[in-house]
């Protein structure tokens, strides 16, 4: 398949067969990245013209970095070396008791190699010893950072480990890129994310050693001690301006003992003689010295650091003192003025003066301007020094900040779907979205830990629209669990019915329909219980999605206009938009398109009297479904890309994916196999990332036709069977059926005659017991397409009319065309006196529905049955 892949993806390079491939990374044309491991194939967006634009992702050089000449030295010299001779470049791990400087040692490492990668430089703290997590950052989530780093908007990225793992990978081929990961955990977090192309120079700190990375791969091993006496007294001089050597040298060598030779704690303790040049080194050793008397909580390597911490703490002036310990409530990684406003009740610009101090303190890293964050060691201090507050007022410390995070989220996404211009009001908003939602998940996980349920609930509410269309759907359903529970301990009936109506939907996207159904259920009772129409009319409005999905077209009809009626009756017209929304596609299914269209025309009229972006573009979406299925592609294909045009002003994933394979499918119909190849290799990663399995089975079915279709059968095979399994485990009949009658058609190509005709025969089983009008045709004309190329004509004109039937009852005149061409193909066979009447009758049809190419076909055999039947008069 991969020899396939290569041929199809490089015009005019053909491969070499012979040599193993298991991972092979291939750019097509400078635009487009394929990426196969092991078997699977990754086809990645189209990529931004030109070079790519670095990261420089560094934090900044720290000038009063001393010491560690050996290490340096041999880091310097190993990649020089390496870089000379063309070879491998090693990965260099890093390893030490925290506080010991393993940071400090890689930025500084990565300052002085930067020239040799002139593409990028990115750094990742990957949080091992975070209070949010044991573990550190998951290897899927620390792809995402570095994808975004890189210049990846976050509904681009892909999802699933490996998927992700490979389309870092096929970033950064044929780069010179430069990575730290910073405080990693464990092998099996650092793996994934190191770079495949051997001139990249991955740096890896950590507090283990990592041995079996070192087993596996050339490493530069440097494990980090303590600071020798002279080194560690001469960083205390830099940082407080005294000199190591002078009069004070006794009292400098003693001090930075008691530190432990540890270069945080040596900064910390330097850090407070700075500014007080009367002050005695002597004087700051007897204070630490009654510090020690405090509790040694915090250690590093057996050596107690909360003494030093504490002195820098009672150092700080008291509002000061109150803001730093207030960070101990703070879930996430990362902070800015805003977040500490909000955390100590306190004007921006005052907690932004407050950041500058602890920063110039040396009790808070800064990796970007104005985003900071702490060390462990100082996370762990700060979150000490909180357990002496009440609980009462840790729960308020988290409700502030969450309260923070939430209103930021929710007042974004209101920025992204209400500028119509999708300009620059709403990418910054989209930047302080994706800036902050890993501190939302954050502080969703401290708010369960703490039982705080009505804060669970509202994030669940505030942050479902937003999750719904950018993703991911994962983290979307287990904050919709989380909220089922919290309102059941709330007692708030309508809240857990609201929360289960989000978990049918994501169950749904998703394609776990009986999850979805059992969640709606649950939420329909509730509803009923609490004489709730509204939301009735919505769970029924959803639930006939569902019933629709599952190929029940009669279930989905009824209880799709139980909710128009329902929203009707209330007055309720964004309930009755959303149903008509669903109805229209339903009732286009069951052979009625003529009233599906009138539904989604009445929604699309409400949406834009509510100036409802989103919800419009999604009606648009469907209505061109329709105009779709009834083969009215030039309506279809304009309404389609009106809508993608929407999504991607507002940077909605989950519609761009969907307005992408809707689109791709129709120019698949009207035989643009370039621009839908093109459309629907966009759709999957988006497709992946928002774990929608069904969108991409829908798109890999699509992906496969058009393989077969320019002649690349084995691409096709794979492509269709791979949809085909995605269909079957998730129960979706209706694409079960389309891919087997897929399939089928393949058989026929590739000689496979009875394979082709019993899986037409099974997929027209298949749509006739879904009741899909369009789908049968389709099979039968697939069927007399196999009997005439057999030679049997007769039983080829007895499925094109049943075609012929079928197309007309559905009212689609697309299949009407091929079911007419078949009849004229046979008469030609057969020998019919006038064959040409109903191919005439294709091509008008197929002119009618933007089917170009199929039109002109018929025009040139048109021109050889006249020749045939009208030979020239010989002269």
């Amino acid at each position: 398949m991969l020899e396939e892949a290569v041929v199809s993806a490089v015009p005019g390079e053909p491969p070499r067969a012979e040599t193993p491939m298991a991972e092979v990374t291939i750019r097509a044309d400078g635009s487009r990245e394929i990426y196969q491991s092991a078997g699977d194939q990754y086809i990645y967006e189209k990529g931004p013209t030109g070079p790519v634009v670095g990261s420089r992702g560094l934090p900044r050089d720290i000038s009063t970095f001393v010491g560690r000449e050996t290490e340096m030295h041999m880091v310097m010299s190993s990649v020089e070396r390496v870089m000379d001779d063309g070879a491998v470049l090693p990965i260099v791990t890093i390893s030490g008791m925290p506080g010991v400087g393993k940071s400090a040692f890689a930025v500084q490492a990565a300052h002085r190699l930067a020239g040799y990668f002139p593409d990028a430089q990115f750094f990742l703290d990957l949080r091992a010893h975070s209070a949010a997590s044991d573990a550190g950052m998951e290897p899927h989530d620390a792809l995402e950072a570095l994808l975004m780093a890189d210049g990846v908007e976050s509904a681009r990225i892909v999802g699933g480990l490996e998927a992700r793992a490979a389309q870092w990978r096929s970033r950064l081929a044929g780069r010179r890129c430069l990575l730290i990961l910073d405080n990693a955990d464990r092998e099996d977090q650092v793996q994934p994310l190191l770079p495949g192309d051997p001139r990249c120079l991955a740096i890896v700190t950590s507090r283990s050693r990592m041995t079996s990375m070192t087993a596996a791969h050339t490493t530069i091993a440097l494990p980090l001690s303590t600071l020798p006496p002279t080194t560690a007294a001469d960083l205390f001089g830099r940082i407080s301006g005294r000199d190591p050597q002078g009069d004070e040298a006794e009292a400098i060598a003693e001090l930075v003992n008691a530190a432990g030779r540890l270069p945080l704690a040596v900064c910390l303790l330097a850090a407070e003689l700075r500014p007080e040049p009367g002050w005695r080194v002597s004087d700051l050793l007897s204070e630490l010295r009654h510090a020690s008397h405090a509790a040694s909580v915090i250690t590093a390597g057996g050596k107690a650091l909360t003494p030093a911490f504490h002195l820098s703490y009672s150092r700080l002036p008291t509002p000061l003192r109150r803001v730093f310990r207030y960070l101990g409530a703070h879930p996430g990684a990362e902070l800015n003025a805003a977040a500490v406003a909000a955390l100590t009740d306190m004007p921006v610009a005052r907690a932004g003066r407050h950041l500058s101090l602890l920063y110039e303190n040396h009790l808070l890293d800064q990796p970007r301007r104005g985003r900071f964050r702490l060390h462990d060691l100082v996370g762990d201090y700060t979150r000490h020094l909180l357990s002496d507050e009440t609980p009462a007022m840790r729960a308020l410390l988290l409700g502030r900040i969450s309260d923070h995070y939430l209103t930021l989220a929710v007042d974004a996404w209101r920025s992204i779907t209400g500028d119509p211009s999708g300009a620059a009001g709403s990418e910054q908003a989209r930047l302080r979205l994706e800036a902050e939602r890993e501190n939302l998940f954050a502080c969703v996980d401290a708010l369960v830990v703490r039982d705080d349920h009505q804060r669970v609930v509202g994030f669940a509410a505030g942050l479902a629209p937003i999750l719904l269309h950018t993703g991911p759907w994962d983290r979307a359903i287990r904050l919709q669990r989380a909220a089922v529970v919290a309102a059941e301990r709330l007692d708030d009936h309508t809240a857990v019915a609201r929360a289960l109506r989000e978990l049918g939907v994501l169950y749904r996207l998703t394609g776990a329909y009986a999850d979805a159904g059992r969640a709606l259920d649950r939420a329909l009772r509730i509803d009923r219980d609490q004489s709730d129409e509204v939301g009735m009319a919505s769970t029924l409005a959803r639930l006939g999605a569902v019933r629709r999905h599952e190929g029940n077209l009669v279930g989905a009809v009824e209880v799709l206009s139980t909710s128009v009626d329902i929203s009707r009756r209330v007055g309720h017209e964004a309930g009755e938009a959303e149903a008509l929304d669903e109805l229209g596609v339903a009732l286009a299914v069951s052979g009625d398109p003529a009233r599906a269209v009138r539904c989604l025309q009445r929604a699309l009229v409400i949406h834009r009297s509510a100036r409802s972006g989103i919800a419009y573009a999604d009606t648009l979406n469907q209505l061109g479904g329709v105009w779709q299925m009834m083969s009215d592609y030039p309506a279809a294909i304009t309404a389609h890309e009106e809508a993608l045009a929407v999504y991607q002003a507002r940077h909605d994933a989950e519609g761009e994916s969907r307005a992408r394979h809707y689109l791709g499918g129709a120019l698949v119909e009207i035989g643009d196999f370039g621009r839908a190849d093109e459309v629907l290799r966009a759709a999957v990663p988006l497709l992946e990332r928002l774990g929608n399995r069904r969108g991409h089975g829908i798109a890999l079915n699509y992906l496969g036709v058009i393989a077969r279709e320019t002649g690349a059968y084995g691409t096709a095979r794979q492509r269709l069977e791979r949809a085909l399994t995605i269909y079957r485990t998730l129960g979706y009949a209706h694409g079960e059926a389309d891919a087997i009658n897929h399939l089928g058609l393949l058989d026929g190509l590739t000689g496979d005659n009875a394979a082709a005709s019993l899986a037409h025969q099974s997929a027209l089983v298949a749509f006739a017991r879904l009741g899909h009008l369009p789908g049968q045709a389709e099979a039968l004309l697939a069927l007399g397409g196999l009997e005439l190329r057999l030679n049997r004509p007769e039983k080829a004109v007895e499925h094109y009319r049943a075609a012929l039937r079928y197309a007309t009852d559905g009212s689609c005149p697309g299949l009407r065309a091929r079911a007419h061409e078949g009849l004229g193909r046979c008469g030609l066979t057969l020998g019919d006196p006038d064959p040409d009447l109903e191919l005439r009758q294709a091509q008008r049809l197929y002119y009618r529905v933007g089917a170009v190419p199929a039109a002109e076909a018929i025009t040139e055999l048109l021109e050889q049955t006249l020749q045939r039947y009208d030979p020239p008069i010989a002269s």
